[in-house]
């Protein structure tokens, strides 16, 4: 019997691997997104394990500037972990804030890799860049940990963790052997600086490709004052209002804190002894 032209099309699209995964059952197209997220991610988390110091070094940065390369994410997640904590407990999506956070790793990191012809500021300009890079990715890598609670049951949790973990391993051990290989073929800091540049131009694509995974991921609705774990079963999406109404939130919550702090700073060692019958 002799196959049409359409039947050959339609026996090619269900052996693609985009077919069946699309035909997979709902807990294993999760599974295998959240590979798919974790082997974008490692490949950042690898790149900016070792390249941030060589990209510094062969820009000429001194010893105490590569000290600060620890420090600038360090002080970024600590400044904003807390406030964007509060606004990620009252939005409807756990994607938002990761959602949010890899777009501006995006940016961050197509920025990165133009600043060595930026000329002579391009240090000052390397840090600025790592406040959206690694600093965002600190950020990520907490609010991820709420995302994943509410996008994976309790029971297939150890599963997922498990076969995404697989692949990040892979990549941990291949992205930085492959980038030592060539930088070890150029014998000058430019030559250098080229090859590094390509790997985090490399990172902005990978954080787009992330993000579109996590987009297809679904996940609980969550209400206000719950758990992911306690929200409904609906599938929640992004909303520029639900956004601006939890800032607004997080704004209202900050003043109360302020006011409280000024109002126990206010008490006077004297007030605190006379209480204490001291």
């Amino acid at each position: 019997m002799k196959m049409t032209k359409e039947g050959m099309g339609d026996e090619a699209m269900k052996k693609s691997l985009f077919y069946r995964a699309k035909k997979m059952p709902p807990s294993a197209q999760i599974m295998l997104l959240f590979a798919v997220e974790g082997v974008f991610l490692q490949y950042i988390t690898s790149i900016n394990g070792f390249g941030l110091n060589l990209y510094a070094t062969n820009m000429g940065a001194t010893d105490s500037q590569i000290g600060i390369i620890q420090m600038v994410p360090n002080i970024v997640a600590c400044a904003a972990l807390l406030p964007l904590g509060i606004l990620a407990d009252r939005l409807k999506s756990t994607k938002t804030i990761p959602m949010l956070t890899l777009l501006v790793m995006c940016a961050g990191y197509a920025f990165l890799g133009s600043v060595p012809a930026l000329g002579e500021r391009r240090m000052e300009l390397f840090f600025v860049s790592l406040a959206f890079t690694a600093g965002a990715l600190a950020i990520y890598n907490a609010q991820w940990q709420a995302m994943f609670g509410a996008a994976v049951s309790l029971r297939q949790r150890n599963d997922v963790y498990a076969f995404r973990n697989q692949f990040m391993f892979v990549i941990g051990i291949l992205a930085p052997v492959i980038c030592g290989i060539l930088m070890g073929r150029c014998h000058t800091a430019d030559g250098k600086l080229l090859v590094l540049r390509s790997f985090f131009y490399l990172c902005a694509v990978c954080v787009l490709l992330q993000a579109a995974a996590i987009k297809k991921i679904p996940v609980k609705q969550q209400e206000e004052g719950k758990a992911p774990a306690e929200a409904g079963n609906a599938s929640s999406r992004f909303s520029v209002s639900d956004l601006l109404e939890a800032i607004t939130s997080v704004g209202k919550i900050k003043h109360c804190a302020g006011s409280s702090c000024r109002w126990s700073f206010s008490i006077s060692p004297g007030s605190l002894t006379g209480a204490c019958g001291i």
